[in-house]
């Protein structure tokens, strides 16, 4: 979510601290990966937490959830990996 990581950046908070502050409001672990996840489109927000994110950045979010829903969030990850594994070479 484009959107998401503009606010975040805006903010100037980190997605370790986006990710402490909605372990608090919550009250579940939220982790860094997870916001990054968010972030790149490569998995979907559960609503709760997606209100949670609206509420501590001060931002809509529903409009880009819901292009995500109607684009197929599962169709991106297939031309993203290949055979559903992501391929990693060492350098």
């Amino acid at each position: 979510m484009k959107t998401l990581r503009a606010a975040r950046k805006k903010q100037k908070i980190t997605q370790r601290e986006l990710a402490e502050m909605l372990s608090k409001k919550l009250g579940i672990n939220v982790s860094q990966q997870q916001i990054c996840n968010y972030e790149t489109d490569f998995s979907i927000p559960p609503l709760d937490k997606l209100i949670a994110l609206e509420d501590a950045l001060n931002v809509s979010l529903i409009k880009e959830y819901r292009a995500l829903l109607k684009r197929g969030l599962r169709r991106d990850m297939r031309n993203r990996f290949k055979n559903g594994r992501k391929s990693i070479r060492p350098v």
